[in-house]
């Protein structure tokens, strides 16, 4: 997802919420800020908290060193909610994850009301400027119901890669974001992120089963093809999902991004652990869930290709 969002970040249609001020919503002294200088009061104490939370973890930080202003992943809008599960993927609370799930997922839809507000606020503050929302989270892909129900106008892009390299390098990243914070037991952490993902794949394949009138909602893009030629597969994706063509800006912003990280987009490509070193068996059957086919509502295949989720909710004032 990160790679994707990255390179759809680049397109001056787009708007990408930024660490800073999902982390700091308000001015420094809690007042609203609109269209001034005063947004970027937040950008320092974020680049503090950022750099106190990620600087030192290498896997996190594949593409470079992170900024706050720079695109995030929207789980810490939902997180501001206290309704989401990487809340209890960071601290291992088996108690609030199951409470999360409970009441028919009503808790989940609040997040998601709450995820409205909050963008209307960060849309507000940017003086209501028309551009696409671009949100992009794993956290999303057991809620399509959800955020379709929220944003009805989504477009949902599905990033595949091979399914064991996804739940290994998933399960890398729990254990780095825990480590330093409490013991861990690495089998345990891949048992529940293996069940986590298998669980919400599923509940995203029977979304698009159920729902074949959305079909062009929806788009699929492996990490092979992005690696290959990033620009013409983002306009590929543009295309299916109807959305405006690529500015002659927008695409030569897409290139630069593209060539300013080259050396660190082989690391993508690998990931430093294999599930093996998590006791995983690969024909263990919770890894059909996670195959492209599977997603997509069709039958397994035998290669399997694991995925990961980014929603781009056009959304308006």
């Amino acid at each position: 997802v990160t790679l994707t969002q990255q390179l759809l970040a680049c397109d001056e249609g787009n708007r990408a919420p930024t660490f800073s001020e999902m982390l700091h919503p308000f001015g420094e002294h809690g007042e609203f800020v609109q269209a001034s200088s005063e947004a970027d009061c937040r950008l320092a104490p974020a680049q503090v908290a950022m750099d106190l939370m990620f600087g030192s973890n290498d896997y996190l930080n594949r593409l470079g060193p992170r900024k706050a202003d720079m695109a995030f992943d929207d789980s810490m809008i939902l997180q501001n909610s206290l309704r989401d599960s990487f809340l209890a993927t960071q601290f291992d609370a088996p108690e609030y994850e199951s409470w999360l799930s409970d009441n028919s997922g009503s808790e989940a839809q609040e997040g998601y009301a709450f995820h409205k507000t909050f963008l209307q606020h960060l849309q507000w503050q940017h003086g209501c400027e028309h551009k696409r929302w671009l949100l992009a989270s794993t956290d999303h892909v057991g809620h399509l119901d959800d955020i379709l129900a929220t944003y009805p106008d989504a477009k949902v892009i599905f990033a595949h890669r091979d399914g064991s390299e996804t739940v290994a390098g998933r399960c890398q990243e729990v254990l780095s974001l825990r480590r330093g914070l409490m013991s861990v037991d690495a089998s345990k952490v891949a048992e529940r992120e293996l069940h986590q993902m298998a669980t919400n794949a599923k509940a995203a394949a029977d979304f698009r089963r159920r729902n074949p009138h959305l079909k062009a909602q929806f788009a699929d893009v492996t990490l092979s093809d992005l690696l290959k030629n990033p620009v013409d597969r983002v306009k590929r994706l543009y295309r299916k999902l109807n959305l405006s063509p690529l500015s002659r800006r927008s695409s030569q912003a897409m290139w630069r991004m593209v060539l300013a990280n080259r050396s660190r987009l082989s690391a993508i490509k690998s990931v430093p652990a294999s599930i093996g070193d998590f006791a995983l068996d690969e024909e263990d059957q919770r890894f059909d869930a996670l195959t492209k086919a599977s997603i997509k509502g069709k039958s397994c295949s035998k290669a399997r290709r694991s995925m990961n989720v980014g929603c781009a909710p056009s959304f308006r004032r």
